[in-house]
């Protein structure tokens, strides 16, 4: 749980919503140039059925990125602007 001092001091607010773009396959030598700008990693992320049945029952699922940033996959809600 993040402390008032973790919050405080994070450098990108908590309550923003990653920029996302839809693809037909991954290219990790090209993709962050072109997709959004120099990178210097990337994986993948793939979700097994079990996941998505986890999703489709109200789950979230937190992933560790590079052990430095945590990404939260979540099915928005029917009417649900999923981009806040």
């Amino acid at each position: 749980m993040p402390t008032e001092r973790d919050k405080a001091t994070a450098s990108l607010p908590g309550d923003g919503v990653a920029r996302r773009v839809t693809i037909r396959r991954s290219r990790p030598d090209r993709d962050g140039l072109f997709l959004f700008g120099r990178r210097y990693a990337s994986e993948d992320l793939i979700l097994t059925d079990t996941d998505l049945r986890a999703l489709e029952r109200g789950r979230v699922i937190a992933v560790d990125i590079e052990n430095e940033y945590i990404l939260y996959i979540r099915l928005a809600s029917d009417g649900e602007d999923d981009r806040r």
